[in-house]
């Protein structure tokens, strides 16, 4: 699958390389860092400030920032690096990413689910906006979609409360939508599969696209993304996870 890095030079510049699709670098301004998708990201040190810095600790939520000089790499070796060579320093980063991202959930478990349940019965999409996050941090998907059955409440004292499907969708942010035609069929097709509260349902090793059927309180949910990797531990977390929804 296909992977981009971002070498920061400074304060106010980048180096950006879509590995795949252009053997170009591309020197671009920070304003565009967030605009990019962006699979990890490697930093001069020598270059980092206290306003620098911040903005590393806040990208680090979306994927793996590592010191540039960790893989003994300079700008302009950036800019030559073969896609062979790229991969391996973005395995490298993305495998570490995500294992810390695993250990970190594991630990504060408890916390997560109860913050998730207090926002279940009040806020709907909030609650998938945070789930998003969790599943799509610990899985480390480039892309990540997920379709549920969302609650509007009635707007008058005798207006009923409305069932609507509704997604979630994004690469670096989730983004909240009433769900359509696509996403009905989808749900649709998979409507007879929902048997546990967690289950893998479809996984291409080769492609990284995974389908994850999940059940709370009753309420199907389906989960699309691309990853790079998708391990027994992954599994098992996601299923806790969701199990501990259940109550």
């Amino acid at each position: 699958m296909l992977f981009s890095l971002a070498y920061l030079k400074s304060d106010s510049q980048f180096l950006f390389r879509d590995f795949g699709s252009s053997d170009q670098s591309q020197i671009l301004d920070i304003s565009e860092l967030k605009e990019k998708s962006i699979q990890a990201l490697l930093f001069n040190k020598e270059a980092a400030n206290d306003e620098f810095l911040n903005l590393l600790a806040g990208e680090n939520r979306f994927y793996p920032v590592r010191p540039a000089s960790d893989f003994e790499i300079e700008s302009t070796r950036f800019e030559t690096l073969t896609e062979l060579d790229g991969n391996k320093i973005f395995r490298q980063m993305h495998d570490h990413w995500i294992m810390s991202n695993n250990i970190a959930l594991i630990e504060e478990l408890f916390k997560t689910i109860e913050l998730l349940q207090k926002l279940w019965p009040n806020d709907r999409t909030a609650f998938f906006e945070q789930l998003w996050f969790i599943i799509k941090n610990n899985i480390g998907a480039k892309s990540q979609k997920i379709i549920y059955n969302d609650l509007v409440l009635g707007k008058t004292e005798h207006e009923k409360n409305k069932l609507v499907q509704a997604y979630i969708d994004g690469k670096r942010m989730p983004n909240p939508m009433l769900a359509g035609e696509l996403e009905s069929k989808i749900m649709g097709h998979y409507e007879k599969s929902f048997s546990q509260h967690f289950q893998v349902s479809d996984y291409d090793k080769e492609s990284g696209k995974i389908v994850l059927l999940a059940r709370i309180k009753g309420s199907p949910i389906i989960i699309m993304a691309e990853v790079y990797q998708f391990t027994q531990l992954q599994i098992a977390l996601l299923g806790t996870l969701f199990e501990g929804l259940q109550k």
